[in-house]
Order: C-alpha cells, then sequence, then structure tokens
C-alpha cells in the first residue's frame, strides 16, 4: 500500500444543490495498492 499526498493541488469533492460550497481543499491524497497498481481511495484536504 502506497499512500501519496500532492500538494497544490485542485480536489472537487460532490455535492447537492442545497449544500454548503466544499473547502478549497490543495492537497491530495491517494492510497494506492502497489501490487495491483489500482488507487484504493482519494481524499483530498486543506494544508499549507
Amino acid at each position: 500500500m502506497w499512500i501519496i499526498d500532492y500538494g497544490n493541488t485542485v480536489f472537487f469533492a460532490g455535492g447537492c444543490p442545497d449544500c454548503p460550497e466544499p473547502p478549497a481543499d490543495n492537497h491530495t491524497v491517494d492510497a494506492v495498492d502497489a501490487a495491483r497498481g489500482k488507487v484504493w481511495l482519494v481524499w483530498g484536504y486543506v494544508g499549507e
């Protein structure tokens, strides 16, 4: 398993018409199965 953290990215989160605007996430994290080369999970967060 690899955890890869990318900075200076734009992460678009899903929402709904009545939901508030999501935060301006500028980091993206990928959880990758190194043996199979498949992405399991992707999430964003606000960092420096």
